[in-house]
């Protein structure tokens, strides 16, 4: 069964779904009022896999940087409510 990509003109909503015999209503609103995107196709290189890796790198350090930013802070509003 192919997975497609649809619209639902009813309320807009975006989602998936796997293509059967069966009529294909939105998970939203439950109108029949859908519309089959086109669908896209994967690539994978490894120049590819290079850049995503190197991405989740940058958004992890990013991550880690506000974490350790939020724990200060609570650090610091623990101590002067305890002075």
């Amino acid at each position: 069964m192919p997975l497609y990509d649809f619209h639902c003109a009813a309320c807009a909503h975006a989602f998936e779904a796997l293509v059967r015999h069966d009529p294909i209503r939105c998970p939203s609103c439950g109108s029949d009022r859908v519309e089959r995107q086109i669908g896209s196709f994967a690539v994978s290189s490894d120049a590819i896999r290079h850049a995503n890796v190197k991405a989740a790198r940058r958004a992890g350090e990013g991550v880690r940087r506000e974490k350790a930013v939020a724990d200060l802070e609570a650090i610091k509003h623990h101590d002067d409510h305890h002075r």
